[in-house]
């Protein structure tokens, strides 16, 4: 069943703009509509071609996600956020597409397991299932573990 993000954005965008100083809302300035920290919807292609692009099927959830909204700016921290969810277009595998590194990144999450959820200590195909779906200046990313390896 997909799930009805419409509502959910829209009460996440009016609770976010309640905590907005004028810095921040002229950070918005530029945007199409300076009032809504979201994107226009993708379309079913457009999910379907990121899909093929990264040879994964996303969670309902997500895919239903980029329907209602193909990226959210500040998904992370408040008010404008440290990280912003990405378009699926620009949807990338953390250990494939860019370079990062894969040694550092997997003892990190082994000295955090509770990153994960649920937590758990990182099986040695992690990697090769993270998929970023936000990002930040390239230190920060939001992961989406997904079964494909």
């Amino acid at each position: 069943m997909e799930r009805d993000w419409t509502n959910v954005l829209r009460e996440l965008n009016e609770a976010l703009f309640e905590v907005l100083d004028d810095d921040d809302r002229e950070a918005l300035a530029d945007r199409p509509d300076p009032d809504w920290l979201g994107e226009p919807p993708a379309t079913d292609g457009e999910v379907a071609a990121a899909e093929a692009r990264l040879g994964v099927r996303f969670p309902e959830a997500y895919a239903s996600f980029l329907r209602a909204s193909d990226g959210w700016r500040c998904a992370a921290g408040f008010p404008l956020g440290l990280v912003s969810l990405l378009p699926a277009a620009r949807v990338f595998w953390m250990n494939r597409d860019r370079h990062r590194e894969p040694a550092q990144f997997r003892e990190y999450l082994a000295a955090n397991p509770a990153l994960l959820d649920p937590p758990a200590a990182p099986r040695d195909d992690l990697l090769d299932r993270l998929l970023c779906v936000g990002e930040s200046d390239g230190n920060e990313c939001l992961l989406l573990v997904t079964g494909a390896a």
